[in-house]
């Protein structure tokens, strides 16, 4: 092959139609785009790495919430046994009956279902009545309930010799009207018939209207005539 049969197959070879030199820097745009979002990606994962300091901080923080969790368990199962110890050596007492009417507060406060709260309220309200006549009667102590009177009441007793009656005849406006029986209106009318030199005994109580058969019943044992 001579020299210029060469330098003509050179010149075929190497020479790009428009179409080709438009493709070839087309193609040449698309690989310096792809190589330049591609190192801005790299650049920016770089950038949000976090740093040996940051990592060593996180490590660390892990570690004391987990060290924190496992002593809040053990606390935790601690107080359970605690306090479970503590209610079974109270259930192991044996707990004696208690006399509603001759009883304190701290007496009240052993039995199951009362505490300090309702064992002041008995206090207060066998007070006011005079005594007891029924253990019945401390469901109508403010804040016992069915459940709380069923629990204590297997322990309770009651001894009604020593109830403080009122002399329905005598006794003044006062000492009538504060019982928990008898209401203002009822004491009102007792004076009324008081004033008239009638002598009040249950007969006139009924007469005269001033108990119902249910309220008579209940106040008969505080009175005497």
């Amino acid at each position: 092959m001579n020299r210029q049969k060469l330098i003509h197959v050179v010149k075929e070879y190497f020479t790009f139609t428009t179409s080709e030199r438009n493709g070839i820097l087309v193609l040449l745009f698309l690989i310096i785009l792809t190589a330049a979002i591609k190192r801005i990606v790299i650049t920016r994962q770089s950038q949000n790495k976090p740093t040996k300091e940051e990592i060593f901080a996180f490590k660390k923080e892990t570690a004391r919430i987990k060290e924190d969790n496992n002593k809040k368990a053990i606390y935790f199962k601690r107080d359970s046994f605690v306090k479970k110890q503590y209610y079974n050596k109270k259930s192991a007492i044996k707990i004696r009956e208690v006399d509603i009417n001759h009883a304190d507060s701290a007496d009240f406060e052993k039995l199951p279902g009362l505490g300090p709260y309702l064992s002041g309220r008995i206090i207060k309200y066998r007070h006011s009545l005079g005594g007891f006549c029924s253990i019945d009667q401390l469901m109508e102590v403010y804040g016992i309930h069915e459940e709380n009177y069923n629990q204590s009441k297997p322990y309770l007793k009651i001894d009604t010799s020593q109830l403080i009656k009122i002399n329905i005849n005598r006794a003044v406006f006062k000492e009538i009207n504060a019982h928990p029986y008898i209401t203002y209106e009822q004491t009102v009318a007792i004076f009324k018939l008081r004033n008239k030199g009638i002598n009040i005994n249950p007969t006139a109580l009924l007469q005269y209207n001033i108990f119902d058969t249910v309220q008579f019943k209940k106040i008969i044992k505080y009175l005497t005539f």
